[in-house]
């Protein structure tokens, strides 16, 4: 007759099979906790350890078993009815994961992987406003639980709270400096934010030359300068350079907000120049702001123009944050097109045959606009430059408009779409434009090419009638029917 194991075998035996488990030899873990069961069948671990060996075997039935079990012998666990909740989001059942999550913060409000966990399965059922909630009573507990800051990190990301993901990130960042990983996962969360055109923007000579030549005719030791759109703070410092009495500069980017005014103080102005982290119809006089401004500098200003909404802050800023006669920089903003074609604005917009292939059935997805960087010779023109939009920034108002136009063709052969760049009117006697590299030194801004649904046949000397359209946050335009 064989004797019963003793505690102390028990205990080494079940310890074996933790470690058969976390080498992944399911087999032998399974095997030790087969021959364990008949003197277990009150211990919590055993079943948790059970559940675990079958989720990872891929047998969600008998891990669903273990794992209630598990909870069961261990109802003022909060780690069992946390990974209970686990095997119920895993197997789709949402409403099951919130309520044992709940219940395992109830008995552990610190088990922030809990929280976490609750906020993703809220975020996925459509409940954001709670999942934030969650999530921002995890950060605020996680101390230096380096799983908990990383997991938190993800989750901001996940909805599309990118500024918190920095802010949590950065205090993984803290405990492991040297981590590649997290490294990779701040520089993808910046380059979300901080698109790379920042960059060619900041080194377009011609802008900056352009911009400080109107700030400087602006500006006088009285003047209080706002600014909409911080960036690096360059355009702020340039008005704190020409003599400005106080810039204040907006920029609801977090993390570039932090950074410029790193920059600001950096160059020498930090007493002069304010950045304000937040939109600029966030900004309000006396909160955040001493007095309306005298001088607004703006350069929000996308590829398409408006696609930054440069129309609605200059109208609410007008009208909230700056004096009755303001001046504006840039005081006008305009779309010139002109007809265009050739194979490089052909093959970025629409296809043909390719290989022997008829793959024009894909041109039913030919896009609405494109930016592109050309060189030199890439384009052929069709016709003169033609200013289309004009909006001056210092009207009450702005509304949709749409028109037709009338435009000569210049020569003969065939027009893919409308070619269009910006024109700023800085000032009376400054004014900068991105017209096409065959005739200026490029911009940051690249030029944006509208294509038709189909290429256009034209003859020397032939009008096209064309369509235009804006909603005050973008741009359309196609040809008319030939009459």
């Amino acid at each position: 007759m064989n004797a019963s194991p003793s505690a102390d075998d028990i205990d080494r035996d079940f310890q074996k099979a933790v470690e058969h488990y976390q080498a992944n030899r399911f087999a032998e873990a399974s095997a030790l906790l087969d021959r364990l069961a008949p003197h277990c069948g009150g211990r919590a671990e055993y079943f948790r350890l059970r559940g675990h060996i079958a989720m990872r075997n891929r047998d969600p039935a008998n891990a669903l078993v273990a794992l209630q079990r598990a909870a069961e012998l261990a109802p003022r666990t909060a780690l069992h009815q946390f990974e209970l909740g686990e095997h119920y989001r895993l197997t789709g059942k949402a409403a099951e994961a919130i309520r044992l999550y709940r219940q395992a913060l109830a008995l552990d409000p610190r088990a922030v992987i809990a929280r976490i966990a609750l906020a993703g399965v809220l975020a996925a059922t459509g409940n954001g406003r709670a999942a934030l909630g969650e999530l921002d009573q995890a950060v605020a507990g996680a101390g230096d639980n380096l799983q908990a800051l990383l997991g938190a990190a993800l989750a901001y990301r996940d909805l599309q709270q990118t500024d918190a993901a920095i802010r949590t990130l950065r205090r993984a960042q803290a405990l492991r400096p040297a981590d590649l990983k997290i490294q990779a996962f701040l520089r993808e969360l910046y380059t979300s934010q901080v698109r790379p055109w920042h960059f060619r923007m900041m080194n377009d000579a011609a802008r900056n030359r352009a911009y400080d030549a109107a700030i400087r005719r602006a500006v006088g030791p009285t003047t209080h300068v706002l600014e909409i759109g911080t960036g690096s703070g360059l355009l702020s410092m340039m008005a704190a350079r020409a003599g400005a009495r106080l810039v204040s500069t907006c920029e609801q980017v977090e993390s570039i907000a932090e950074t410029a005014a790193e920059i600001v103080q950096r160059n020498g102005f930090g007493e002069r120049v304010r950045v304000i982290p937040k939109r600029s119809t966030q900004v309000a006089v006396g909160a955040d702001l001493p007095e309306r401004a005298d001088l607004l500098i703006s350069e929000i200003l996308s590829d398409k123009l408006l696609e930054e909404g440069v129309l609605t802050s200059t109208v609410h800023a007008r009208r909230h944050l700056l004096k009755p006669n303001a001046v504006m920089i840039p005081r006008a903003i305009a779309a010139v097109v002109r007809l265009a074609g050739g194979d490089f604005l052909r093959a970025a917009t629409m296809v043909d045959r390719i290989d022997g292939f008829d793959l024009t059935p894909f041109n039913r997805f030919v896009p609405k606009s494109v930016s592109l960087s050309m060189e030199a010779g890439q384009i052929e023109s069709y016709s003169d430059d033609i200013e289309v939009f004009r909006f001056e920034l210092a009207a009450e108002s702005h509304r949709p408009e749409e028109r037709q136009l009338a435009v000569t063709a210049r020569r003969a052969g065939t027009v893919i779409g409308l070619l269009q760049w910006l024109r700023l009117q800085l000032d009376e006697t400054t004014s900068f434009e991105n017209r096409p590299a065959d005739t200026v030194t490029p911009s940051a801004w690249r030029q944006v090419f509208h294509p038709f649904t189909r290429p256009l046949e034209v003859r020397q000397g032939e009008t096209v009638n064309l369509w235009a359209a804006h909603d005050v946050v973008s741009m359309a335009f196609a040809p008319l029917p030939k009459v």
